[in-house]
């Protein structure tokens, strides 16, 4: 069920092509046979895939909603827009122990010694548990300026539980996994490497 939500509702890219190919057989077909019935299937075809067209424009799911929010709040962080990222973080949050206003200020300290440039965001997994709760794991990609320093792209993997608050989406929790690149297990550990936050 969850494949055919996203393949009907949040993936055009793999949708256009089967509903190209599907109208180009039913076209083809009437060429051949030039019946009222395989006129009306060709209408009717070329019909169900304007629907299906608008309906990705107009049905917004759950995963595409949550992707939105860890964008917005990745775009936050660039910006050094701290009360942008917190608008997204439930007041129950809880990361090993830290919890909102722990999380908020280590990330208002950890901003003005690191600067987040062109996040880039892959590869998101999700598990629902029932219609409220969300675990989502992905990879993101930034520049990273400590100081007066470029560092190069910086690959991370971050682990994070959202919770449905009315139509939106907060977050919970949030935790770093641990990658070659980005050898964090908790968020303490990735506030202290960058300056004992």
């Amino acid at each position: 069920m969850d494949f055919l939500k996203a393949f009907l509702f949040e993936r055009p890219l793999y949708l256009v092509p089967v509903l190209v190919v599907a109208q180009f057989i039913l076209i083809r077909v009437w060429a051949q046979r030039r019946t009222a019935g395989s006129r009306r299937a060709a209408w009717i075809g070329l019909g169900v895939a304007v629907l299906l067209l608008a309906a990705q424009r107009l049905v917004v799911t759950d995963r595409e909603r949550i992707i939105a929010v860890c964008g917005t709040m990745a775009l936050a962080v660039e910006d050094g827009d701290v009360p942008a990222v917190a608008a997204h973080v439930a007041d129950r949050f809880d990361a090993k122990g830290m919890n909102k206003a722990d999380f908020v200020a280590r990330l208002t300290r950890g901003l003005t010694t690191v600067h987040v440039e062109r996040s880039r965001l892959s590869d998101f997994q999700f598990t629902f548990d029932n219609s409220r709760h969300a675990h989502v794991r992905f990879l993101a990609n930034a520049r990273v300026v400590y100081g007066r320093e470029v560092a190069l792209r910086q690959p991370s993997a971050w682990e994070l539980l959202f919770e449905r608050v009315g139509e939106s989406w907060q977050m919970t929790s949030l935790k770093p996994v641990r990658i070659p690149a980005f050898p964090f297990d908790h968020l303490s550990e990735l506030f202290t490497s960058i300056g004992g936050l």
